[in-house]
């Protein structure tokens, strides 16, 4: 006798709604498991940046400042140089109790007042020019006949007409505009391009020259919007030779600087004030940046407050913020 088929029986109507409730419920853990994992990505994401651009800051600015009144052997607080660049005071401020300056952001403007090169700074934010002369050098190969002969010099430094020049050993430094007919390898010093084509001395084969470096560093929109269409503002550094700049770091929000001031003569930093307040470059001896560092982007949840300078702030935007400390001793001054 042959058996029946085993009777097949499928899902109840409540197994049926059960096993769909489970689905959903796992589903619904698996979809927010995703959004978190998202979002802390975005988050770590957005601070790794924060961290680089910050370290990248902090670099370029500390490796410019450190050089700051460098003038080869010469001990600038002992011998002034003799700058003959043509309305060196306001052109080219080089000298021996200020090679650096700052402007202090008061209201809707600085104090002293920016040049007009730098007339699309971020208001608010404060600016510093740094003076140096380049840390690679070149040397003459041949004694000077006179105080106004062409320089002849060995072929390092790729100088041309237009250069502003730092010639200086260890007692004396001269700085002027290289004139027409400079080359590689000989570097002309004219009236024409100076207040006098006759320099200070008669330099020898122990002289050292070099390109002299003038940088201004500012906060300004970069003309680039984030993923929110909000601008993106950075860290800018202006060649004040040429006016050319170049962008240092993106977001970059604010900066603030104080100077370390040398109130009793002993070489170290009694007290920090703002530029406005500095009477006397020279008894600056350092000096303190803070800067705002953003995201760039909007990674976080909801608004994050932030401190900056002693200052609390509540945002109305989702960029994370964090301030960044830059502290420079100006090796230079004695």
């Amino acid at each position: 006798m042959i058996s029946p088929p085993p009777q097949q029986h499928g899902f109840s109507l409540v197994e049926l709604l059960l096993s769909v409730g489970l689905s959903v419920l796992i589903m619904g853990f698996m979809l927010q498991l995703y959004h978190s994992n998202k979002v802390t990505q975005r988050t770590q994401e957005g601070l790794s940046q924060l961290q680089q651009n910050s370290r990248f800051a902090s670099y370029i600015m500390t490796k410019n400042m450190r050089l700051a009144g460098f003038q080869g052997c010469v001990n600038p607080a002992i011998a002034a140089p003799n700058n003959l660049i043509n309305n060196a005071a306001t052109n080219l401020l080089f000298t021996a109790d200020q090679f650096i300056l700052g402007y202090e952001a008061l209201g809707s403007g600085w104090t002293p007042n920016l040049p007009s090169s730098l007339s699309s700074v971020t208001r608010g934010t404060d600016v510093i020019t740094v003076y140096t002369a380049n840390a690679k050098t070149t040397a003459l190969t041949a004694a000077m006949s006179s105080k106004s002969s062409p320089l002849q010099v060995t072929d390092r430094l790729a100088l041309q007409a237009g250069d502003v020049i730092l010639i200086s050993d260890c007692e004396s430094t001269d700085i002027f505009m290289a004139g027409a007919g400079t080359s590689r390898t000989t570097i002309t010093h004219t009236a024409t391009d100076n207040s006098s084509a006759n320099l200070s001395k008669l330099y020898d084969t122990t002289a050292q020259i070099a390109k002299l470096e003038t940088y201004t560093y500012y906060i300004q929109d970069s003309g680039r919007r984030n993923s929110s269409n909000q601008p993106i503002l950075s860290l800018y550094r202006m060649n004040n030779i040429d006016n050319s700049t170049v962008e240092i770091s993106d977001g970059i929000e604010n900066m603030q600087i104080t100077y370390g001031l040398d109130s009793d003569g002993n070489g170290v930093s009694d007290t920090f004030t703002t530029a406005n307040n500095v009477a006397n470059w020279n008894t600056v001896k350092s000096v303190r940046i803070s800067q705002l560092v953003n995201t760039i982007d909007e990674v976080s949840p909801i608004p994050q407050n932030y401190t900056f300078v002693g200052n609390t702030v509540t945002p109305t935007d989702r960029i994370l913020r964090k301030q960044n400390d830059i502290y420079v001793t100006l090796r230079n001054k004695r």
